[in-house]
């Protein structure tokens, strides 16, 4: 599909086929494919020296059997609602790889004339990726059952400089057939900017800020690689010079924050306990 598209109200495609080779706009999008989702972006996009190709609406909905966009192009949007779900009942190592360029709400998109009762963002084992520039990223649900985020297993990757958590975010297969409960995901939740200052927790400040209620929506989603280990959640970047602050906060599963490189640094401003087995590991700077 070249040349760019735009639709007063909304687009619904079905192919077992699709290659974006220019941007569509529209009130809402729904697309179904059975072949992964790629979208070619133009020499120099990367750069700003031509304009991206990306999907434009205020609602979004991509239903697929072979993943959406990969780790070296991932699909850009500007969209206000998001719903990416993964056909299937079995395993599947599709995932899922986008590109948010202003701020949106993952959680469930009422398309006009389709009929489903799935939400949020589904894999069936595949990695999620997500990585939003401006604005906030918003993990909802429209009932206390549903998740926000799960990928059965895969590894699940929020990059934002703001993050509001109001639904549960977990990768674990629950019984899925083809997995085991004990192949869980990893969780790497983390600001754009290696400066930004974190704050998790009861009393803490922080730019990038997890409230009580938050961290509930995250603890048990993800693995122990061993009895008594740290758990699959990382809180700040690699390549972090955060300032970050733990308050007040009963951990029931184990937690990682990093801030490793010069400039950062980690402070308990609160009361921090663990519960049962639960330990805390802090990764200050190193370099």
């Amino acid at each position: 599909m070249a040349g760019e598209l735009t639709f007063a109200q909304g687009v619904l495609l079905t192919a077992d086929t699709l290659q974006l080779g220019a941007t569509i706009r529209a009130g809402y999008i729904s697309l179904s494919v059975v072949q992964p989702l790629v979208m070619s972006q133009p020499e120099g996009a990367a750069q700003g020296e031509n304009r991206p190709i990306l999907l434009q609406a205020g609602a979004l909905r991509i239903e697929h059997a072979g993943g959406v966009g990969n780790l070296a192009t991932p699909l850009i949007t500007q969209v206000d609602h998001l719903e990416v779900i993964t056909r299937g009942s079995d395993s599947n190592a599709a995932g899922v790889y986008l590109l948010e360029l202003d701020g949106l709400t993952v959680g469930n998109v009422q398309i006009p004339g389709l009929s489903e009762n799935r939400s949020g963002i589904e894999t069936r084992g595949g990695d999620v990726f997500l990585m939003n520039l401006a604005g906030v990223l918003v993990i909802a649900a429209d009932s206390p059952a549903a998740t926000g985020i799960e990928a059965w297993g895969g590894d699940i990757v929020l990059t934002t400089d703001r993050l509001s958590l109001l639904a549960p975010v977990r990768s674990w297969y629950g019984g899925m057939t083809g997995g085991s409960d004990a192949q869980r995901g990893t969780l790497v939740l983390q600001p754009l900017n290696p400066y930004q200052s974190i704050g998790v927790g009861r009393g803490a400040s922080g730019a990038f800020y997890l409230t009580n209620a938050m961290l509930e929506f995250i603890i048990d989603g993800f693995e122990d690689s061993v009895p008594g280990g740290y758990d699959g959640i990382t809180l700040g970047r690699a390549d972090g010079r955060h300032i970050i602050e733990i308050g007040s906060y009963a951990y029931r599963d184990s937690v990682t924050f990093r801030a490793p490189r010069l400039g950062g640094g980690i402070f308990v401003v609160g009361t921090l306990s663990t519960i049962a087995e639960a330990q805390l590991r802090l990764i200050g700077p190193t370099q």
